[in-house]
C-alpha cells in the first residue's frame, strides 16, 4: 500500500516536472498522503484481526 502510494507519487512528480516545481512538490506530497491513507486501511482492516487472536488467548475479554 505504502509502495504504491509512493509509486503514484513518483509518476506524478515525473509527468509534472516539466511544468513546475510546485508540481512536483504537490505530487511528493499527493504520494504521502495517499501511503499513509494505505497504511491507514492496513491497519483498520488488520486491527479487528490480532483482536480478534489476542481476545481467543486471553479467554474474551
Amino acid at each position: 500500500m505504502f509502495i504504491g502510494g509512493a509509486v503514484i507519487g513518483f509518476v506524478v512528480a515525473l509527468l509534472s516536472r516539466a511544468r513546475s516545481r510546485v508540481w512536483v512538490s504537490l505530487g511528493g506530497a499527493f504520494g504521502t498522503f495517499f501511503g499513509m491513507a494505505g497504511m491507514l486501511v492496513g491497519f483498520t482492516v488488520l486491527a479487528p484481526i490480532f483482536d480478534i487472536k489476542s481476545g481467543g488467548v486471553h479467554g474474551g475479554a
